[in-house]
């Protein structure tokens, strides 16, 4: 039975979520559109204050056509992976990835809207605060239940060549992410913690932690495993290439 991931019927309808409320994107902006001014506020700071405008025509579409786009990219980037078979394996997880993603997308173009239209600027701060914590704590939740592949997830030279360490290298990196999310909750309610989480870049802190975890289960293996090991420059190559393909997956979480 070939369980490779396919884009077909199954997977587009665990999409249904993300594609519903692109179309209300959508359909908000449209519904606005004539009682706007020209140009309106599409950047605040996180106490409210407005940074930049943009003409409404593309206020109302650009974060939407995003939406779409990046979905779309999403559901084809598995026809790239080498390690497409993989896919299969928690595709479920990758299905809430991608709804996670896109509806952070959606739900920031609606409360940017609502923002525009009732000039609550204070429901930026407080929305961009909820939507950072439930990247964090859905994101580690489902992080230990990826299985190897070469965009998602913590990619070093050492979770490539060995399963077992990938695995415990996502176990870590969700667990902390987790952590951190919870941390950016209470923030919400605690200011003080503000002003931490904005001190220091968390979440590259945790990818620098499960990088070097992910070497020392290397080291420990290799001490016990005679098949845990680079034998070829090609093998080298492969693992940094690896590494670095993951690179812009935290680039968006960072």
């Amino acid at each position: 039975m070939d369980e490779t991931y396919r884009l077909n019927k199954d997977v587009i309808r665990k999409e249904a979520f993300p594609i519903s409320l692109i179309v209300v994107s959508y359909l908000l902006g449209l519904f606005i559109y004539r009682k706007l001014p020209f140009f309106v506020p599409t950047s605040w700071d996180l106490e409210g204050h407005i940074n930049a405008y943009l003409p409404k025509s593309i206020a109302i579409t650009f974060l939407p056509t995003a939406a779409l786009a990046f979905l779309l990219f999403l559901l084809l980037l598995p026809y790239i992976d080498p390690l497409r078979k993989n896919y299969a394996r928690f595709i479920d997880t990758y299905a809430v990835i991608i709804n996670m993603f896109i509806a952070l997308i959606c739900l920031s173009q609606i409360v940017m809207l609502i923002v525009i239209v009732t000039g609550l600027n204070t429901l930026i701060g407080t929305s961009a605060n909820i939507f950072v914590a439930l990247v964090y704590l859905v994101t580690g939740n489902f992080f230990p239940r990826i299985r190897q592949n070469w965009f998602i997830g913590v990619g070093t030279p050492w979770t490539m060549i060995s399963e077992e360490i990938w695995k415990k290298t996502q176990r870590l990196a969700g667990f902390l992410l987790f952590l951190l999310g919870m941390v950016c909750s209470l923030s919400i309610f605690i200011k003080y913690l503000q002003s931490v989480l904005l001190s220091v870049d968390w979440a590259l802190v945790i990818l620098v932690i499960s990088s070097f975890y992910s070497f020392f289960l290397y080291l420990k293996m290799r001490e016990t495993s005679n098949g845990i090991s680079f034998d070829r420059k090609a093998d080298i190559l492969k693992s940094l290439a690896f590494t670095i393909v993951h690179i812009p997956y935290w680039i968006f979480m960072l």
